[in-house]
């Protein structure tokens, strides 16, 4: 057999070799797939003592801190303080300089590391409304709990610069 077509008989064989490898590859390198967490208590440890840096669907930014004692910071360029709580499944927020003085509820989904939030008061199905950027542990950004509406956090801009 001339050289050039072993070459050519190898690189099949490998591409096949390849190929079976990846479809018989386990599942367990794979990232878990999106799930709606549902227990009060697993959605409390995720939120309880976290400040999570994330985005809207409409691509603003914002970020909050949610203390130990259901106190919260809301930043989405000012500081608005709050209330948040685990009810019936739902991670809610309620901050007293809301003009519409509504609860927000949102269904919370994990894929991965991210935190998706849903707001869709006829059931679960409805779009991604926000979703994480990032999770800290504490309140890293000092965002203050005690203090009135819409007060300038310590940064005066948005710490992020690119959206993924």
């Amino acid at each position: 057999m001339p050289v050039q077509g072993f070459f050519y008989m190898n690189r099949g064989l490998s591409f096949a070799l390849l190929l079976v490898m990846a479809i018989s590859a386990p599942a367990a390198s794979q990232e878990p797939p999106r799930e709606r967490v549902t227990d009060d208590e697993a959605l409390t440890n995720l939120l309880r003592d976290r400040t999570i840096h994330g985005v809207y669907a409409n691509g603003n930014e914002w970020m909050e801190y949610h203390a130990a004692d259901g106190r919260s910071a809301y930043w989405d360029g000012c500081t608005h303080p709050g209330k948040w709580w685990i009810a019936d499944g739902k991670a809610c927020y309620r901050y007293p300089g809301d003009p519409a003085h509504v609860d927000h509820c949102w269904f919370i989904y994990r894929e991965g590391e991210r935190i998706e939030f849903v707001y869709s008061p006829d059931g679960v199905d409805g779009p991604v409304g926000a979703y994480s950027l990032e999770i800290e542990p504490g309140n890293p950004e000092h965002l203050p709990l005690n203090t009135s509406d819409c007060l300038s956090a310590s940064r005066a801009s948005s710490p992020w610069t690119t959206l993924p």
